[in-house]
């Protein structure tokens, strides 16, 4: 599932030459990530809990983090249909506006400071 790439800056932030390698020199894209990062996101504008699970290197952090961010700031700044693609199937999401919750749950210490 992922939210149509017209409407979201997920590939663009997670480009080999995106705002993620601007920050982190030694970053390289991971198809697996971005893949969740746009599972996280159109779970969001669904209603749904999204389970992320990967090997260390994964990526998981950033495949939560920037999602997150991006429904947030899209939630509380603008009411607007959103198309959610899951394969060959397109449905719509509305996003109102209004104050937008994530809750993240870890068990690792480093990612929870």
């Amino acid at each position: 599932m992922r939210v149509s790439k017209r409407q979201t800056k997920l590939d663009e932030i997670f480009d080999k030459n995106g705002t993620i390698k601007e920050l982190k020199d030694n970053y390289s894209p991971r198809e697996s990530q971005i893949s969740a990062a746009h599972s996280i996101l159109a779970s969001f504008y669904d209603g749904q809990n999204a389970i992320i699970e990967g090997p260390c290197g994964f990526g998981k952090t950033f495949a939560y983090i920037v999602p997150s961010f991006e429904y947030i700031i899209k939630k509380e700044t603008s009411s607007m249909p959103v198309e959610i693609e899951d394969g060959e199937d397109v449905r719509n999401a509305t996003v109102e506006r209004k104050k937008a919750k994530v809750l993240i749950a870890t068990n690792g210490i480093s990612l929870q400071e």
